[in-house]
């Protein structure tokens, strides 16, 4: 059911590419880069008054994978 419905909102599908994935491991100060293509950053949520690093956590008591993720934002 999920595949049928996700497949009707692509106009276009490309040929599949075959690239380097690195992943910089660092807790809350992680990143992947996918090729040339995509390059993402996260980094701890910031106070706003004093620009420390905030711990902030999600409860989600059902979670089906994580029911206690940190909250991140994207670095950058």
């Amino acid at each position: 059911m999920p595949f049928e419905i996700i497949v009707t909102t692509f106009s276009k599908i490309l040929e599949p590419q075959f690239v380097p994935f690195q992943f910089q491991l660092n807790g809350r100060n992680s990143g992947v880069t996918v090729g040339n293509a995509i390059n993402v950053a996260v980094e701890p949520i910031k106070n706003p008054v004093t620009g420390e690093p905030e711990s902030v956590r999600i409860e989600h008591s059902t979670g089906f994978i994580l029911s206690r993720p940190n909250a991140c934002r994207r670095r950058g």
